[in-house]
């Protein structure tokens, strides 16, 4: 990884910055009951309307 275009560590994520991630899509894939209030449900029906073209 670089920020800047400078290297951070050896270059890949670490340890804490892949538990954080996983956390991350956990909660918003719902597959973390501490944060449901991040979620915010769809229906198929809004997803199918909402993405027509005119």
């Amino acid at each position: 990884m670089e920020v800047d275009g400078i290297r951070i560590g050896q270059g890949r994520p670490g340890n804490v910055t892949s538990r954080i991630t996983e956390a991350l899509y956990r909660a918003v894939r719902g597959g973390d009951t501490v944060h449901r209030e991040w979620i915010t449900s769809v229906s198929i029906a809004e997803k199918v309307s909402g993405s027509q073209r005119s």
